[in-house]
């Protein structure tokens, strides 16, 4: 009996804690996009001052081959994105460090192989409905590729058997190489399920507006083989998946992450460029780094609401809430239980004093 017992609690805390791994937030879950009223110059050099107000957003994540280590050198990949209502578009900036430049794809309805060549891929699912869209516009999988001698970029997907070429959903486009890297920074329509090639553009674009949910994961295809012999040696993304879902984007938009159309981004200050902005000494969290539970203090005269957030280390938000202070000291406990292991930044609003600290889970 006391075998069974035992047995049964050690079940039930291994499935806990698997639970926990695989339910804990992951950078790419979450992607904002912030609005703008500026729209950015398409040059290729993101230098626009409306860029300054969106977050990077990495591509960590190997999914072919599965966990696979690569070099900065190699591949180094991230990207930015922000929406303008007046013109209806989505913005995106991504700065992509590739050893290894592979272009010359040419269209063909039949030529299937444009993921084999230097890709950056975007998974869109305009209504968030999630299910299958491989050969459907339930979702799109825009294979943005490197061009060719005649065109600077296509976006392949698959319509029915075909392979359709949906470059003019994306009205402006610039790549510009500098070394290793290459900034490409274009503009994007967002498209709903009932489009297909030969419709009209504008009769199936919906409004974006603030609140927006999208499916949405950002992959980039890695050749560092040669146009003449095309190999997509490596798969990397924005989104964490399993193995088992690594390369199931292309047919499956339920597993796609998040991206929501914000007013203005729920970011740390001055994003994370500089991290000895969050030097703040008035902000005491103990013990630091921290296993379940953070103990956060302050001292000071103001009494009323204090304002609490946690963000990541790409300045998405990870948690919120409101307290109120009545004393002196305020001192509250910060749940971290349920976070992955990395780099946090609580952030406290106390009247007009804002007070910012570094946390390791």
């Amino acid at each position: 009996m006391k075998f069974v017992k035992f047995l049964i609690i050690n079940l039930f805390l291994f499935t806990t804690i698997l639970f926990s791994v695989y339910s804990s937030p992951k950078l790419g879950d979450t992607i904002q996009s912030p609005r703008i009223i500026q729209v950015p110059v398409i040059d290729g050099s993101g230098s626009d001052k409306c860029w300054d107000s969106a977050i990077w957003n990495p591509m960590p994540y190997v999914w072919i081959p599965y966990g696979t280590v690569l070099s900065a050198a190699d591949f180094t990949g991230r990207f930015k994105t922000v929406w303008n209502a007046e013109k209806n578009l989505m913005y995106f900036l991504f700065e992509i460090t590739d050893d290894i430049f592979v272009n010359g794809y040419i269209f063909s309805k039949t030529k299937g192989n444009y993921y084999l060549y230097d890709v950056v891929e975007l998974f869109i699912d305009e209504d968030r409905s999630g299910g299958l869209h491989e050969t459907n516009n339930n979702a799109f999988a825009y294979h943005i590729t490197n061009g060719n001698a005649s065109v600077e970029y296509d976006a392949i997907d698959m319509w029915n058997t075909e392979r359709v070429n949906y470059r003019n959903h994306f009205p402006e486009f610039k790549r510009v190489k500098n070394g290793t890297v290459y900034t490409w920074e274009f503009s994007m329509m967002v498209l709903n399920s009932s489009y297909t090639p030969t419709s009209v553009l504008d009769n199936y674009r919906p409004t974006l507006t603030v609140g927006k949910k999208m499916g949405f994961s950002a992959a980039y295809c890695d050749d560092d083989h040669s146009s003449a012999n095309p190999v997509r040696d490596h798969f990397i993304a924005s989104k964490y998946q399993t193995q088992a879902n690594s390369n199931e984007s292309y047919k499956n938009a339920s597993i796609f992450g998040l991206l929501q159309l914000v007013a203005e981004p729920t970011a740390i200050p001055n994003s994370v460029k500089d991290l000895s902005v969050f030097e703040a000494k008035k902000l005491d969290v103990f013990p630091n780094p921290v296993s379940d539970l953070a103990s956060v203090s302050f001292s000071s005269n103001y009494i009323g609401t204090v304002d609490v957030s946690v963000f990541n280390a790409i300045g998405q938000t990870i948690s919120k809430a409101k307290f109120n202070k009545t004393q002196q000291l305020f001192k509250q406990n910060l749940d971290f239980s349920n976070n992955a292991s990395g780099l946090y930044i609580i952030s406290i609003t106390a009247g007009t004093e804002k007070l910012f600290s570094k946390v390791l889970r």
